[in-house]
């Protein structure tokens, strides 16, 4: 039987959304609709590509989401940031469902009992 778990990885999202970057051109995206919902079909998984940690946001805000996404990595590539360790399930995001809780998007995870 599967348990899920609320993760605190749907806010990862708002935090690197809001990240301030010092390229000419910083990339931006409204946070304010970035999680907004009315229904789990609303809301969609992504991964960031440095740390490789599962949020879920609004369908609508993928493609912005992933072009801010490709700015945020290189930047903290080039500043050579340390990722928090994650356990290789946590970062798997098979392991976790889309799901609109209290009309913002969350990413839940889900833990088998084996």
């Amino acid at each position: 039987m599967k348990k899920p778990i609320i993760t605190i990885l749907s806010l990862t999202i708002l935090i690197l959304i809001a990240w301030t970057w010092s390229s000419s051109e910083p990339a931006t995206i409204d946070t304010t609709v970035v999680a907004n919902c009315s229904q789990d079909s609303d809301c969609e998984l992504v991964q960031d590509s440095y740390c490789k940690m599962t949020s879920a946001i609004n369908s609508s805000s993928v493609a912005d989401w992933r072009k801010v996404d490709a700015i945020q990595a290189a930047e903290m590539n080039q500043q050579n940031i340390t990722c928090k360790p994650a356990s290789s399930e946590s970062l798997d995001p098979d392991n976790y469902v889309a799901t609109c809780v209290n009309n913002q998007c969350q990413a839940l995870f889900y833990q088998s009992d084996k």
